[in-house]
């Protein structure tokens, strides 16, 4: 225990700058070294919306080859991406290992929750 009161003492007579880049340190340890810093990170400037979209085409029409994929659900049964045609689609391609995907779902949750009945979520993952 006299060691730890040692290093408190030594810490307590370092500069008010000397303080400053260990706080700094541990900010950027923990928002860009550990997992749940860099998701909050990034959670963060979703949210400033320095990431977001700038092209926005209302105009654009899916053809129907496009409306040839299969997709599989989390039942294993098989649905066509054309059986949705007509509705409003919400499509999301991420993984669980994508640190922006996983920054973005709680935002997508809330999302599905405002728009349950008019619009249709699909979550395309590859894992």
């Amino acid at each position: 225990m006299g060691y730890l009161k040692a290093q408190w003492e030594k810490y307590k007579t370092k500069s008010v700058w000397s303080k400053a880049i260990d706080v700094f340190y541990l900010a950027f340890f923990f928002f860009f070294v550990t997992p749940q810093g860099r998701t909050f990170l990034q959670r963060g400037l979703l949210e400033l919306g320095l990431f977001s979209s700038t092209e926005v085409n209302e105009n654009a029409i899916l053809s129907t080859t496009s409306l040839n994929w299969k997709l599989m659900d989390m039942d294993g049964n098989t649905i066509l991406f054309s059986d949705l045609q007509g509705e409003v689609i919400f499509l999301n391609f991420w993984s669980t290992w994508c640190g922006p995907c996983t920054a973005e779902m709680p935002n997508i949750i809330e999302l599905m929750e405002r728009m349950e009945g008019r619009a249709t979520f699909v979550f395309a993952s590859h894992e």
